[in-house]
């Protein structure tokens, strides 16, 4: 009896077998449009080349779908960096308001607005503000000495003394020291020239005059 049960079930398994090779084997009549992809009813394992060449036509359309689910992607990292950066701005804007009301904490808050990449900026704009104020200084030095020498032009008082003829002389003697071995051979003769000339133009009688 237990072999005739075992008999009875391996002819009813290999019914099953064979049905289902039959059916395996048959086109289901699925075609050659993409929409018929979704429904299994229309395929079967004899439609494998079929549904290939179907497949074929998402290609240009999976290319797609890649490009615009990266896009979306960037977009997504984008709204992200936007809500995160929302939402710092709103505790920002929480912690001024509540320094306007607390003093303690608007000390704090001062103390701890510039952090360490700040530094570098803060360092620089202080050197800025220096070379300004250099600068600034310089100007009102230059400012200070113009309106002084303006003043002393309009009191008709000069800044400067004038230099005396010897000093003078010997200043521009010293300023050309190649010339100075000519101007000291011609100097004394002209000078004794220049003597001579003056007294052969005076009168025998010029003395005796001044003296009557």
């Amino acid at each position: 009896m237990t072999m005739n049960r075992d008999l009875e079930e391996l002819a009813r398994v290999a019914k099953n077998a064979q049905e289902l090779r039959t059916r395996s084997s048959m086109s289901l009549g699925g075609g050659r449009n993409k929409i018929d992809l979704g429904d299994p009813s229309k395929w079967s394992l004899s439609d494998s080349p079929q549904f290939g060449q179907v497949m074929k036509l998402y290609e240009k359309d999976l290319e797609y779908l890649d490009t615009e689910r990266e896009k979306q992607r960037q977009k997504l990292k984008e709204i992200q960096s936007d809500m995160l950066k929302a939402g710092t701005r709103k505790e920002e804007i929480a912690r001024f308001n509540r320094a306007k009301d607390d003093k303690e904490f608007a000390k704090m808050l001062r103390a701890r607005t510039l952090g360490p990449e700040h530094s570098e900026t803060q360092t620089q704009l202080r050197k800025s503000i220096r070379t300004i104020r250099d600068r600034v200084q310089k100007l009102e030095k230059r400012l200070q000495d113009d309106k002084k020498k303006l003043s002393q032009a309009q009191s008709c008082k000069p800044a400067f003394r004038s230099e005396s003829l010897p000093t003078f002389t010997r200043n521009r003697l010293n300023s050309l020291p190649e010339r100075r071995p000519l101007i000291q051979l011609i100097a004394p003769t002209e000078i004794s020239s220049s003597q001579s000339t003056s007294n052969q133009n005076r009168s025998p009688g010029w003395p005796h005059a001044l003296g009557s």
